[in-house]
């Protein structure tokens, strides 16, 4: 028996037989996120996150036909490749947590494209930030899903500090570790393309300098860091 526990609570899951998990899985994300989506239909709760998490103000009319978009997603299935890390976070422990970041993550990605659709009439300013938050929203998840595999990590922690990972148990943990703190942490992509614009970086490049830095900050812990 496997517990998973997410925005809805704590939901058992029979592993009696393993090839049956990724079934139950599938239900509880879906479930998930359904509840998630119905709680921003509040009372003017789409417009207000919308406002705040894109800075774009919409009509009421505009507002319905996001809902309508996001209701489509409700009812939709669960993509293996998106929610992959959620699915290896189950079948690797018998009790999981799987964040709401994960599925905020879609949610904003599926209205980011509805703002594009409904043509939105946004300050020329306002459209060029969206754009630059897609870039660097889809950049970061790129670099999440690449540092949370085997590969992916042991390559970061040769280039950064010149070791060799082949403890796997070590391996895992750090996983587990970099799992836990990208899935909790809420992203500020206001307080990114700040930093990128003052810089003067290029959005991807930038984008993966600030990975690059929170990686560093929770791996160097773990390892004696020989970068100057």
């Amino acid at each position: 028996m496997r517990t998973v526990k997410t925005f809805n609570g704590i939901r058992k899951i029979e592993d009696w037989d393993m090839n049956l998990v990724p079934l139950q899985v599938r239900e509880i994300l879906q479930e998930a996120r359904k509840s998630l989506i119905e709680r921003l239909f509040s009372d003017k709760g789409l417009e207000e996150y919308i406002q705040h998490r894109f800075n774009v103000k919409v009509a009421p009319q505009k507002a319905l036909q996001i809902k309508s978009k996001l209701i489509e997603l409700q009812h939709s299935g669960i993509n293996l490749e998106r929610y992959r890390s959620a699915f290896q976070t189950v079948l690797e422990k018998e009790n999981s947590h799987i964040d709401s970041a994960i599925f905020f993550a879609e949610i904003d990605q599926h209205i980011q494209l509805c703002l594009r659709e409904v043509q939105l009439e946004f300050d020329p300013l306002e459209t060029f930030r969206i754009d630059h938050i897609n870039l660097v929203q889809n950049t970061r998840q790129m670099l999440i899903s690449k540092i949370l595999t085997e590969t992916g990590l042991k390559n970061f922690v040769k280039g950064q500090y010149y070791e060799e990972l082949e403890d796997r148990e070590k391996m895992h943990y750090l996983i587990d570790e970099l799992r836990d703190y990208f899935f909790t942490k809420r992203t500020d992509y206001g307080q990114m393309l700040h930093f990128i614009e003052v810089n003067h970086m290029d959005m991807i490049e930038g984008s993966k300098q600030l990975f690059k830095n929170e990686v560093i900050e929770i791996l160097d812990k773990h390892f004696e860091s020989k970068q100057g």
